[in-house]
């Protein structure tokens, strides 16, 4: 399973960087309507997924920021 996750993740970053699109507009094309993607898709959204990403990452960039004061 972790070896499908990683290929998975492999395959999208070099479609992604090879595509004229935008990653939100390729993901459009390749998501159908009612499936498995789609309805993960939805539950992130749902629960506000984009606040808490952003905020694990503020929360890590203030730890290592507080981490370089100490040296």
């Amino acid at each position: 399973a972790e070896k499908l996750v990683l290929q998975t993740f492999f395959g999208s970053a070099l479609l992604a960087m090879k595509s004229e699109l935008n990653p939100t507009d390729l993901r459009k094309e390749v998501t159908s309507k009612g499936g498995t993607t789609d309805a993960a898709i939805s539950h992130l959204k749902e629960n506000n997924y984009t606040k808490i990403v952003i905020e694990a990452i503020l929360k890590a960039r203030n730890r290592s920021r507080e981490l370089g004061d100490l040296n």
